[in-house]
C-alpha cells in the first residue's frame, strides 16, 4: 500500500525514514523478496540502494558543516585581509604615483585629476581669498611675554 502524502518533505524527515527503514531491515531474513517498483528486490538490494541514498544527505549534511566553518575563518580573518590590502594599495600609489594608469593592472582605481573650475567658480574662489586674507590682515598669532619676537 502506498505511503500517504502529508507534505513533509525536509530533508531531516526524508533522511529519518531512510534511516527507519534501514533498521528494520538489519533483522529482516534475506528470503523475503520485495517487489519495488515492479522488480523483485531482496533486503541486502533494498539496504544499499537505501545507504546510497542515505549518503546524498549525510554527506551534504557534513559538507554544509564544513563550509559553515570555512565561511566563519574567512569572516573572522577579513578584517586583517582588508588591512593587507589597504597596506598594498598604499604602497602601490606610492610607488607608481596615485594618478598613474598602471595602478588599474592591481585593481587599483587612480586618483582622478580634479575637474576644471568654470569662470565663475573661478572667480569665487579667488573672491573669497581675498576676502578671507583681509579679515585676517594683520592678525597673526599674539606672542607670549618672554617668546622671542623674531627681530
Amino acid at each position: 500500500m502506498a505511503r500517504k502524502k502529508n507534505g513533509n518533505r525536509t530533508p531531516g524527515y526524508v533522511e529519518a525514514r531512510i534511516r527507519d527503514m534501514l533498521q528494520g531491515f538489519e533483522t529482516e531474513p534475506q528470503s523475503t523478496v520485495l517487489d519495488v517498483y515492479g522488480a523483485p528486490s531482496a533486503p541486502d538490494k533494498v539496504k544499499g540502494e537505501l545507504q546510497i541514498r542515505l549518503a546524498r544527505y549525510t554527506d551534504s549534511d557534513a559538507a554544509h558543516l564544513k563550509a559553515t566553518g570555512l565561511i566563519q575563518i574567512r569572516d573572522a580573518a577579513e578584517p586583517e585581509t582588508l588591512r593587507y590590502l589597504d597596506a598594498i594599495d598604499a604602497s602601490l600609489r606610492g610607488h607608481y604615483g596615485a594618478d598613474n594608469t598602471d595602478l588599474a593592472r592591481f585593481g587599483v582605481k587612480p586618483k582622478k585629476a580634479p575637474r576644471k573650475l568654470t569662470a565663475e567658480e573661478q572667480l569665487q574662489k579667488v573672491e573669497q581669498a581675498r576676502k578671507t586674507r583681509a579679515e585676517h590682515e594683520g592678525k597673526g598669532p599674539t606672542p607670549t611675554p618672554g617668546q622671542a619676537t623674531g627681530k
